[in-house]
């Protein structure tokens, strides 16, 4: 296996860019964080997108939907004014113009500077869209126009998620939100590596279309072939840290675009423990009765993924000897997607349940394990009752009972596991072969 992968590696690192779907994040990689907001978009501005609303951050257009008090003219010669209310309405659901003057847009600047800070003059065309008017009552038939218009030499960036009410579609903010003058992720001035920022335990992450949520993807459309991705990672503490990193081929350090083929973060181990004593380690290190240096190879990989999980973290803050791994640990580990990603990474060489005589010897070792597995829970919960000074006999002698009623059903269910489920596995082999030599014959 290890012969095969190097071969498979050598052979990827020939195919196209096109067909290195897979991003391997590197132990040393930084993480980046979006630059700090310029400022906020208030609530009730309209917004078009002028990006892929799909993407984690889009560019849009500022849309002002405003009142400015002024004189009907020619300007609003299609409009029509209906009912008693003076209400002025586009005639058939045509666009009416109107063309501001300089006092005009001051009369906007002044009046909106509070509500649109970021709104400047320059931002204000000649002409906008006339979409309403109320008549007052004075000779020189005064209105107060609603007029709108898009801001054409300006546009902001944004997160997707603070307009997910518009699913895509131009509309009105609900609320105010950040905004970027320009696209907020950048490689120059990367930060000092932290413990923040710093990838410890290396991810690979599917560029695959199909596969890949959109919704952590960020691209700049002045450099389309350079694609962000959102991730989460494990630092040296064992903590999550989050951040982007550029997908592009050399753009980062530590990031690089492999094929599937790489086999990238998979690691192969030869077990040769038979099945006895795989059980009988397994036992005694449940209740930390084996040292470190009697794991087999397979148990010490797993040790030392796992000293990655906050378990194991908390016990070298503390000054504490590493921990003996249990049930408890490794699903710890496998809760984290960087040490779940590596234990799911381990290649190991053991012989098939398969190979065994027709005596089935090589599971038989662990029946004779039991009895020395139940003696060593015993001294641990004598251990515990001398401890909350529990020293009545009928006492000690019940809950001892109890130990050799739970032992007497694991060793029940054992031979059932046996009778039911390996040796029919056994049988099946046999007859696999038996049908072969028939064929050959």
């Amino acid at each position: 296996m290890p012969a095969f992968i190097s071969k498979t590696r050598a052979l990827a690192e020939q195919l196209p860019e096109s067909e290195k779907a897979i991003l391997l994040v590197e132990r040393e990689a930084r993480l980046i964080q979006a630059a700090k907001a310029e400022g906020t978009l208030p609530a009730g501005l309209g917004i078009q997108f002028i990006g892929n609303a799909s993407d984690y951050y889009v560019k849009i257009k500022p849309e002002y939907t405003l009142k400015l008090s002024s004189n009907l003219s020619d300007n609003a010669s299609n409009m029509v004014i209906k009912g008693i209310n003076g209400v002025v309405e586009n005639k058939g659901g045509e666009v009416s113009r109107h063309r501001l003057t300089q006092a005009d847009k001051t009369e906007l600047i002044n009046r909106y500077q509070v509500n649109y800070p970021e709104l400047t003059l320059a931002d204000i065309p000649d002409e906008v869209e006339l979409v309403s008017g109320i008549s007052s009552s004075n000779e020189n038939n005064g209105t107060e126009l609603t007029i709108r218009f898009v801001v054409g030499n300006r546009h902001y960036w944004i997160a997707t998620k603070e307009v997910f009410h518009l699913q895509g579609k131009n509309g009105q903010l609900n609320s105010s939100i950040n905004y970027w003058n320009h696209f907020p992720l950048s490689l120059t001035n990367l930060p000092a590596a932290t413990e923040h920022n710093t990838v410890y335990y290396p991810r690979t992450v599917s560029l695959n279309e199909q596969s890949s949520n959109t919704s952590f993807t960020a691209v700049d459309d002045a450099a389309p072939d350079s694609v962000w991705r959102y991730i989460q990672a494990g630092n040296k503490q064992g903590m999550p840290i989050q951040g982007w990193v550029n997908t592009k081929s050399g753009a980062q350090q530590h990031i690089k675009r492999v094929s599937p083929w790489h086999w990238s973060g998979f690691k192969t181990i030869e077990e040769k423990a038979t099945v006895g004593e795989l059980s009988d380690k397994i036992s005694k290190n449940n209740v930390a009765a084996l040292d470190l240096a009697d794991y087999t190879p397979t148990m010490r990989e797993l040790q030392q993924i796992l000293t990655g999980t906050l378990i194991y973290s908390t016990q070298r803050k503390k000054d504490l000897p590493p921990p003996t791994f249990t049930d408890r640990d490794l699903k710890e580990g496998l809760r984290r997607s960087w040490t779940a990603e590596q234990i799911g990474h381990l290649l190991v060489k053991y012989e098939s349940e398969w190979y065994a005589d027709e005596g089935l010897s090589k599971w038989n070792e662990v029946d004779e394990l039991f009895e020395e597995e139940k003696q060593q829970q015993k001294a641990l919960i004598e251990a515990g009752l001398d401890k909350l000074g529990i020293t009545l006999p009928y006492q000690r002698d019940f809950t001892m009972k109890k130990v050799d009623e739970a032992h007497e059903h694991v060793k029940s269910n054992w031979q059932l596991e046996k009778e039911e489920r390996i040796n029919p596995l056994f049988c099946i082999k046999q007859s696999i072969i038996i049908q072969r030599i028939i064929n050959l014959v």
